[in-house]
């Protein structure tokens, strides 16, 4: 049965807030260099927006497509340092989810969600750290 009658604020505000905050995790704002790959080649350069325990926003200047399956190594400093041998990367298979072009056409918004990770040391062997979707599901 649908009524003229006026929905209270509380509700109101709790349905807009519902909405204005859909996301499942916490993002923390930081720009980290990240190195986008697809079938074993690189093929973009990337500086990352926010980023979540889920996924990333990145800005890229390559364009990818929703459902894009790539690699990401994101560069991660190591606090109090700049030395690039102090970085530690994460190495992450991504789902392109969305893709936002940007009003000047230069750089392309990229969220991508994790599947799966791994932590490399400064050299570039794995460590023991891994974590996939499917273990953590």
């Amino acid at each position: 049965m649908v009524t003229d009658a006026p929905v209270s604020t509380g509700i109101m505000e709790s349905l807009i807030g519902d909405l204005a905050d859909r996301r499942k995790r916490k993002r923390v704002a930081v720009q980290w260099p990240v190195q986008m790959w697809k079938s074993r080649h690189p093929v973009s350069d990337a500086l990352t927006v926010n980023v979540s325990s889920g996924g990333f926003y990145c800005c890229s200047g390559r364009p990818f497509s929703p459902g894009d399956h790539l690699t990401a190594l994101l560069a991660i400093p190591s606090p109090g340092s700049n030395l690039e041998s102090q970085r530690l990367t994460l190495r992450c298979e991504v789902v392109v989810l969305r893709v936002e072009t940007s009003d000047d056409g230069h750089d392309t918004g990229v969220a991508c969600q994790i599947r799966d990770y791994s932590v490399l040391r400064a050299g570039g062997a794995p460590e023991e750290l891994t974590c996939s979707d499917e273990a953590t599901s």
